[in-house]
């Protein structure tokens, strides 16, 4: 339990660097007002997203946010802490309390790549699943995570792919057996029981390593409360030690929950066995 101290967060404002939000584009970052935030990240098509609130930013500040900016959130501990969200600037407000200036940003990743985008592809027979996948992530202007289709398909002929880019995109996962998503700006396609920490050390949750309360059995594997945690993402491997539970699992839902005014400071994770 020694990391879980001092309470750490950095929540960076950045302009879009070609595809990528980066740190030395950055407008302006806090770190030492109070904040609130709540990030919930799934394994599905759904866009990931957060949901903040800073307390008495300045004028000068407040005037910087514009929709479709980045944010790079990072949180944890003095000794244990990084990036647990990065998306762009969906709606934000400011609005005067009798005590506080209260600023709610809401943050969803691949804001700029799903909302309303229309494609119109062609493909032709020696089109494989992995030029199929890099041409919508071209057209979206994201960068790939990873690519491993489950179930090959063959193009006997060309074809097309036109309409909107969702639909078309849970059309070719269906059609392979596969799962997407857009996980810190970057297009994942894989099988549901592949990892993507594959290769790193499996993050451990324990009653001394961080467990909050007793994990949960779930139909399909756990759920389970931890202090909070940046090294678990959607679709990482971890394992559980508890009197109830043990076993490893592939994380299929996050939800990030902090408040410096207050006692949260947490990470929920929902996980499938993993085989």
């Amino acid at each position: 339990m020694g990391v879980f101290y001092e309470r750490e967060y950095q929540l960076t404002l950045v302009e879009l660097v070609g595809a990528d939000l980066r740190l030395e584009a950055k407008l302006q970052a806090w770190e030492k007002l109070d904040i609130k935030f709540k990030v919930e990240k799934t394994s599905d098509a759904s866009p990931n997203f957060a949901e903040f609130e800073l307390f008495n930013l300045s004028e000068k500040s407040r005037s910087k946010f514009v929709s479709g900016q980045g944010i790079l959130f990072n949180a944890g501990y003095k000794d244990f802490k990084g990036q647990i969200f990065t998306g762009f600037i969906d709606t934000f407000s400011h609005k005067k309390t009798d005590l506080d200036w209260v600023t709610k940003i809401k943050v969803i990743d691949g804001l700029k790549s799903l909302r309303d985008v229309h494609i119109s592809l062609s493909f032709g027979k020696e089109a494989t699943e992995k030029t199929v996948v890099e041409a919508i992530a071209k057209k979206l202007k994201i960068d790939i995570g990873k690519i491993n289709i489950k179930k090959p398909v063959k193009f006997n002929r060309g074809f097309n792919m036109t309409g909107w880019v969702k639909s078309n995109l849970d059309q070719f996962a269906v059609a392979t057996e596969s799962v997407w998503m857009i996980l810190d700006n970057k297009l994942y396609f894989y099988p549901r029981d592949e990892v993507l920490n594959d290769g790193i050390k499996v993050p451990l949750l324990k009653p001394t390593s961080g467990i909050v309360g007793s994990p949960e059995p779930t139909e399909e594997g756990v759920k389970v409360k931890s202090l909070l945690n940046h090294e678990i993402n959607i679709a990482s491997a971890f394992k559980v030690e508890s009197r109830e539970i043990n076993g490893e699992y592939i994380s299929t839902k996050l939800t990030h929950e902090g408040e410096t005014a207050g006692s949260s400071w947490y990470t929920t994770i929902e996980g499938i066995f993993r085989a």
